[in-house]
């Protein structure tokens, strides 16, 4: 199996953004979102992670078999939600 990442913050199509996520999301072969923290809390410390990748990982959770979705993360935070 060969595939092809699909990115839509370069598409060409001038659809809206959500569209091509959507539809992304309900064609691709499988789901690779990198859930790592990209900065952490200037008080607290906490860790957070892209919102729109954890926005975009529920849609992919809800539509399609937990199979289909792989996460990846750098750090060794726990992902909010995670067991």
């Amino acid at each position: 199996m060969n595939l092809e990442p699909l990115r839509v913050d370069v598409s060409k199509t001038g659809d809206s953004v959500l569209t091509d996520i959507i539809d992304g999301i309900a064609h691709c072969e499988m789901i690779l979102a990198d859930v790592s923290a990209i900065g952490y809390d200037s008080k607290t410390g906490d860790p957070y992670r892209n919102g729109n990748v954890m926005y975009e990982v529920g849609l992919a959770v809800a539509a399609r078999q937990p199979s289909e979705v792989l996460l990846i993360q750098d750090d060794k935070y726990k992902v909010p939600g995670s067991t």
